[in-house]
C-alpha cells in the first residue's frame, strides 16, 4: 500500500522527517524521483510505502490520477491488484524490483487515461 502525506510546500520536509522519525519512521530521501520523498515504516506496523510530497508535486498528481483510475474502473483495479500480487511473490522484500516492476502497467493506465480525456 502507498500512503503519501502531503505538505504545503517542499521548506515543510524538514519539519514532517522530524515528525516522522519521532514515531519510528525512517527517511531514505527521494529515491530518484524528484521531491517524492521516502520513508520506511516502522517494523511494528504492516508493511506499506509512505511518501512526503508538497501539494503542488507533479509526482503526488500522478499517484492521484493513478488512485482515481483504479476507482473508476473496477476491472483495471482488479488486474492491478493481481499483479502485485504476482509481482510481491517474484520480488519478496526487493522493493525496488517490485516498484520497478509494475511502472509499465501504471505509465499505461494514465496513457490511456491521458488520451481519453
Amino acid at each position: 500500500m502507498d500512503m503519501d502525506v502531503v505538505i504545503p510546500t517542499e521548506a515543510d520536509l524538514s519539519l514532517a522527517i522530524s515528525k516522522l522519525s519521532k514515531i519510528g519512521y525512517t527517511y531514505e530521501g527521494e529515491r530518484g524521483i524528484d521531491g517524492r520523498h521516502a520513508f520506511t515504516q516502522p517494523s511494528r506496523l504492516p508493511a506499506h510505502h509512505l511518501y512526503v510530497c508538497a501539494a503542488a508535486n507533479p509526482e503526488l498528481g500522478r499517484h492521484i490520477a493513478f488512485r482515481d483510475c483504479l476507482r473508476a474502473n473496477p476491472d483495471v483495479a482488479k488486474t492491478y491488484g493481481l499483479l502485485k500480487k504476482r509481482l510481491a511473490d517474484r520480488f519478496g522484500s526487493d522493493r525496488e524490483g517490485y516498484s520497478n516492476a509494475k511502472t509499465a502497467f501504471i505509465a499505461e493506465v494514465l496513457s490511456k487515461r491521458s488520451r481519453n480525456s
